[in-house]
């Protein structure tokens, strides 16, 4: 998972929603109940990973190469299932953007999200 957001950098520094470092500290700072991970592959290599941390949050990334295409899409898929499998799930459901992408924005929002404002800033100069 480091590898495909370090290649992501490489590549497109620095406009990355999610650093190696962001890894690190999600799983040095766990809570009690286990985060689920989906990692999502082409052909034996990693493409693309979504975290899901409970009660009902989501976190993904994917290979600037494999952005095009249903994979977002099936990764909410993943996540809404998830939380639905809870013994209680949430009524809110949240999946963090990175706000230059405005096609995962769209698709979010026919899904029935909204947007909650700024979560993150990401500042450049």
């Amino acid at each position: 998972m480091q590898a495909l957001v370090g290649a992501s950098w490489a590549a497109e520094k620095p406009r990355v929603g999610v650093h190696v470092g962001d890894l690190d500290w999600w799983t040095a700072h766990s809570r009690d109940e286990p985060e689920l991970v989906s990692l999502w592959h082409e052909d034996d290599e990693l493409v693309g990973w979504a975290w899901y941390s409970p009660p009902a949050e989501l976190d993904v990334h994917i290979s600037p190469r494999h952005r095009e295409g249903r994979l977002y899409e099936r990764m909410l898929d993943w996540f809404e299932g998830s939380v639905s499998e809870r013994p209680v799930p949430p009524e809110e459901l949240v999946a963090f953007l990175f706000e230059p992408d405005q096609a995962r924005a769209k698709l979010l929002e026919a899904r029935g999200y909204t947007a909650a404002g700024p979560y993150l800033v990401h500042n450049l100069r």
